[in-house]
């Protein structure tokens, strides 16, 4: 009996592996790169920042982890913010500290432990359990005063030094490392018994004990020769026997591969935020490698504080084949569904590609992009406003003025933008022929702050509401340059008035500049904006899930009737299906209200146009055509069935 279970248990998985379908595809807009959201991969969005939270921008950008230095104080600087990012749905992360003071696990045990006078190795384990009730006790504070109103607004702690290098042992069979291995496992085990997850970032050989492992200095490595980040030049090296010494590259990457944790390894980039090159490419490095997440920073980790800058990087969707990492070539190379991504981090001449054009997205960092639509300037009497420029995104409203002041100016008060969001000069605070019922006020110290108009139209009343993100650059004593962006929310494209104007010691204003708001202009959204807004303006794939039988994709537009390029495996006939109704073939989709057409097939893959009518969120289905089995095939596949049968039958009778 049991030869005739094992023998239909193999009929039976022929037949599965037959009738599987390993499915991929690519998806893209017709006369743009592709705008897919997060969500489609699931790739974790990290900010790490050790400075004052209430100096940043975090809540204006759109991320999945944070992780930040938690001093045990809870002050205003951090428990603010973080209950805001945590109520959002951030998972944050605290930096262990002993009061103001970062705690590392590796130098805690050098100091409690391995160079602790009192402490031989017959006192070896109590001094260890010392380090590890200390370490616990810090985790326990956070679980008990990490509240707002009662609530915890941590996800989990972050442990830093996870790595026996800190006190100098590497040997796995050294006392004082086993005792440092096992007390982190006891600490990591007693944080997930507070509800709390664990952030390792150390060797390779602890990965496996956090719910998040931190792969740090991912592909860039600082340069002490040059005082620059530079990319790793032995980021290929493939040497690795001992998982407890620090080893990073490709050596990192196959152990973690290996003992499948790369669905939990976060990578870390640092480099320099003014060049932002080799970050770029540390971001498409992860994806290829296939990284649960990726994270950038420039090398102070923002522990000054101040606003995030950054990189302009894009959703690449699923990975549809395996990585390829060459060696020799020192290439990465994987194909995603938006196609393919090549890394090549030869540290004299590394090169990406994509496969899409990077568009442009506004930095805000004080230059002028050639982005923004130019407005000539003006003069007044004591100032002159030399050139502005705007820029309406789908999520923000960019602007930047260039202006001098006679003999030197140097008030406290440099701009007054004022918003005429209506364009009513009879609503709103009446200035300049305008009705505002917003201002902007940005003075030569850094200091900008939006404001709403609170009073009857005639008395100078304002609200202040928020804090821009914003740069000025005092290029010399009497030239300012401000830049800055603010909510799309605030201002009507084509419609809402904008006077820009400087002001004077006195506070009065000089300068006079008035434009309307520049017309929208749609840009691919870099993965830490919020890719809703786009949904606005243009259809939107924020879902992607391949199935048995076919491929999804969850696609989402104001109602309008877009129209979608979809490439799929298959090298056949195809149906396709909107919310599950069968959508008509078309030679001309231009011509029909809603359809699909074939407009190529290679031997690899059908390009699609699948053109939609969208009033809310819907589906597309894309799966192979069921196609007639030809009749000497049919009689062919009888005969192999009946043969199958009799074969069965005979191995019961025989058996029994």
């Amino acid at each position: 009996m049991d030869r005739y279970i094992s023998f239909i248990s193999h009929i039976f998985l022929i037949v599965i592996v037959l009738n599987t379908i390993i499915l991929i595809a690519e998806a893209s807009y017709i006369n743009d790169a592709p705008i897919i959201d997060s969500n489609a991969s699931g790739f974790k969005r990290v900010v790490f920042y050790y400075g004052w939270l209430n100096t940043s921008n975090l809540p204006d950008l759109d991320f999945d982890i944070l992780v930040f230095s938690a001093t045990a104080t809870i002050p205003n600087h951090w428990n603010r913010t973080v209950t805001l990012l945590y109520n959002r749905g951030v998972k944050t992360f605290g930096y262990i500290h002993d009061g103001e003071n970062p705690v590392g696990l590796g130098t805690s045990f050098k100091e409690m432990v391995v160079e602790n006078s009192s402490c031989s190795l017959d006192d070896l384990n109590e001094c260890t359990d010392n380090w590890v009730r200390y370490i616990e006790g810090l985790i326990y504070w956070y679980y008990s005063n990490a509240r707002v109103n009662n609530t915890l607004i941590i996800n989990g702690v972050f442990l830093d030094e996870c790595d026996p290098g800190y006190f100098g042992i590497t040997d796995p069979s050294n006392p004082y490392l086993l005792n440092f291995s096992a007390g982190l496992r006891e600490i990591v085990e007693y944080t997930h018994n507070l509800g709390l997850k664990a952030f390792i970032n150390g060797v390779r050989a602890y990965a496996e004990l956090g719910d998040y492992y931190l792969w740090e200095d991912f592909v860039t490595i600082y340069n002490m020769t040059s005082n620059l980040y530079e990319i790793d030049p032995y980021f290929f090296n493939t040497t690795s026997s001992n998982p407890y010494e620090w080893v990073n590259g490709i050596a990192k990457y196959k152990y973690l591969k290996e003992k499948g944790l790369l669905n939990k390894t976060i990578a870390l980039s640092f480099d320099d935020p003014s060049i932002w090159e080799n970050i770029t490419l540390a971001y498409y490095a992860a994806r290829v490698l296939g990284l649960a997440g990726w994270s950038f920073a420039d090398y102070y980790i923002y522990s000054n504080g101040g606003s995030i800058k950054p990189p302009i990087v894009y959703e690449v969707g699923l990975p549809v084949t395996s990585e390829v990492v060459d060696n020799t070539s020192e290439t990465l190379q994987r194909i995603f569904t938006s196609g393919e991504v090549e890394v090549v981090l030869n540290p004299t001449s590394p090169q990406l590609r994509l496969p899409f054009n990077e568009t442009e997205h506004p930095v805000v960092d004080g230059n002028y992009d050639t982005l923004y639509n130019n407005i000539n300037g003006v003069s007044g009497d004591y100032s002159t406003i030399i050139n502005a420029g705007n820029l309406l995104g789908p999520d923000k409203y960019y602007f930047i003025i260039n202006a001098s002041w006679n003999q030197g100016y140097t008030g406290s008060c440099a701009y007054r933008i004022y918003i005429d969001k209506d364009d009513d000069s009879l609503t709103g605070y009446r200035v300049h022929e305008v009705g505002a019922e917003y201002m902007i006020e940005a003075y030569r110290n850094g200091y900008t702050a939006l404001f709403e108009y609170t009073g009857n139209g005639s008395t100078w009343s304002w609200r202040e509401i928020a804090y821009p993100e914003s740069v000025i650059k005092n290029i010399s004593s009497s030239i300012t340059v401000l830049e800055a962006s603010i909510p799309s929310i605030y201002v009507i494209d084509n419609k809402s008035k904008i006077v820009f104007t400087t002001v004077l010691s006195d506070w009065s204003e000089d300068a006079v500049l008035t434009t309307t708001v520049a017309p929208t202009t749609i840009y691919r959204p870099s993965i830490y904006d919020d890719v809703s807004a786009w949904i606005s303006y243009t259809g939107v794939i924020t879902k992607i899930t391949i199935l048995s039988y076919g491929i999804e994709y969850i696609a989402d537009a104001p109602p309008s009737t877009e129209t979608y390029i979809l490439y799929v495996p298959f090298t056949n006939e195809v149906e396709v299906y909107k919310n599950n109704t069968s959508l008509e073939l078309t030679d001309n989709l231009t011509q029909v209200d809603e359809g699909y057409q074939i407009l190529n097939i290679t031997d690899n893959y059908t390009v699609l146009g699948v053109k939609v009518v969208h009033n809310s969120p819907i589906s597309i289905l894309v799966k192979p055509a069921v196609i007639p089995v030809p009749e000497y095939k049919a009689i062919t596949l009888i005969v192999i069935i009946v043969t199958i049968i009799f074969q069965v039958a005979l191995k019961i009778i025989t058996w029994r």
